[in-house]
Order: C-alpha cells, then sequence, then structure tokens
C-alpha cells in the first residue's frame, strides 16, 4: 500500500498542512518551513525511539 493511502498519512496530512500555514502566518516562507521540517525529520534525535524518560 502506497504511503499516501494509510491512516498515517491521512493522520498527519492536516496537522502538517496547519503547521506550515501558521509558519506562513508567522511570516515563515513556505519553501523555508518544508526545508527545516525536512533538516528536523533527518535528524538522528528525531528518528530514534525516545528513552522512557524523555517526552
Amino acid at each position: 500500500m502506497p504511503m499516501t493511502q494509510t491512516p498515517a498519512h491521512e493522520w498527519m496530512l492536516p496537522r502538517l498542512a496547519a503547521l506550515l500555514a501558521e509558519a506562513e502566518q508567522a511570516g515563515i516562507a513556505r519553501e523555508v518551513a518544508v526545508a527545516v521540517l525536512t533538516d528536523l525529520i533527518d535528524d538522528p534525535e528525531i528518528t530514534r525511539t525516545p528513552a522512557p524518560d524523555r517526552p
């Protein structure tokens, strides 16, 4: 199943769209917000499983 047809995609898409809209309202260009999100997603701190004592 392509990722665009999963419940995770359906759950994440509106939240991501809202985050991008909020960034634009704060004066951050959409392209910049996407670039920052991409950079953050590539960060090992984001992709690793959190320790039990970390949120």
